[in-house]
């Protein structure tokens, strides 16, 4: 019953997060959130790096999709070394990688790419893990596909939450409505975003500002936060393999579809793009994991998992995720501001 009504909440919970995202965040004025000034200069102002909502929805995505990786690890591991050295090191592995991929894949120096991190932790995974077992634990049976499982689920959590912070940014942008099927269409005639101000990316990128476009971002984070939790379910009634391939297929084959609909620079200039390389070959590489890992079947204990996680080094630690990648996602490079200091007189 527990898991029921924390799956109900979370949902709840992430649905009026989406809502809320989907009306307001296209506007302009929720994309800067602040800036902290750099330098003063001959004019009296001084130039600014932007603080941008990007990157605090950005901390909080990542924060809730550990969040899930602990619950769910927590509840068939013992003891908190073995859920943050199987776990941790990919994670940070995974935070240069999207900046990495994108310089490599799109010829970028200043974005970041979730489709590519995913895929980069998603292949190093299964490796650490068996590393770790043979190296760290020497032997006790680590559980690789119900480790697996949580992993792919929190991903699809918290990139669904995460794709909040494109619609802010205005990046991860899909079609002009008058360029996509004809059958979908009168579908995205009723759903679609609207971004206004010159500063998104739609807009100094390809010049779509005030344009209908389809949605991609808010698609992508209904359908993974739903698969997500379904995967939770599925992780907690011991199905660890139904879960993990659900969460890997429904989020890398929708990926290589949305890539249709998108219209920014998607890193390949062949009928396939790079991302949608890296979707398929997860795809693949995802179902082969499944027949050669070794197969134990833990009893996953919601309630166990839920008592570890309320503690305050977990608490602290969730929060310091949020933090660093606050700071490491969200000053903006790709925009400028300038800040000018008065005194007000009239209130000495």
């Amino acid at each position: 019953m527990e898991l029921i009504v924390f799956i109900f909440i979370t949902g709840i919970i992430s649905f009026a997060l989406m809502y809320a995202g989907f009306k307001f965040l296209p506007l302009e004025k929720w994309q800067m959130m602040g800036a902290y000034p750099l330098k003063k200069e001959a004019d009296g102002n001084w130039s600014a790096r932007p603080l941008t909502f990007y990157g605090f929805i950005s901390g909080f995505a990542y924060m809730a999709g550990v969040f899930i990786y602990l619950l769910l690890s927590l509840s068939i591991l013992n003891d908190y070394k073995s859920v943050f050295i199987a776990g941790v090191p990919v994670l940070f592995a995974c935070i240069p990688a999207s900046r990495l991929i994108a310089r490599i894949v799109e010829n970028k120096k200043h974005t970041f790419t979730i489709g590519g991190a995913s895929f980069f932790g998603f292949i190093i995974a299964p490796f650490w893990f068996l590393m770790a077992e043979k190296l760290i634990f020497h032997n006790l049976d680590f559980p690789v596909i119900p480790l697996m499982c949580a992993m792919i689920s929190a991903y699809a959590f918290g990139e669904g939450l995460g794709r909040l912070a494109c619609i802010s940014f205005g990046c991860c942008y899909g079609k002009k409505i008058e360029e996509t099927n004809k059958f979908l269409r009168p579908l995205f005639e009723k759903f679609n975003f609207i971004f206004t101000g010159n500063t998104k990316k739609a807009s100094y990128e390809s010049d779509l500002e005030n344009c209908s476009l389809v949605p991609i971002q808010g698609i992508t984070s209904v359908l993974y936060v739903f698969t997500a939790l379904f995967s939770v379910y599925l992780f907690f009634m011991g199905y660890f393999k139904t879960g993990f391939i659900l969460s890997l297929v429904v989020t890398q084959l929708w990926r290589a579809f949305s890539e249709t609909l998108r219209f920014d620079f998607r890193g390949g200039y062949t009928f396939l793009s790079a991302y949608q390389i890296f979707a398929l070959i997860s795809v693949f590489y995802g179902i082969i994991l499944t027949f050669i890992l070794p197969d134990k079947t833990p009893v996953p204990d919601f309630t166990k998992g839920i008592s570890m996680i309320w503690n305050p080094s977990v608490i602290i630690f969730l929060e310091s995720i949020f933090i660093f990648t606050f700071w490491y996602m969200g000053r903006s490079e790709v925009t400028g501001a300038e800040i000018r200091f008065y005194v007000k007189k009239e209130n000495i």
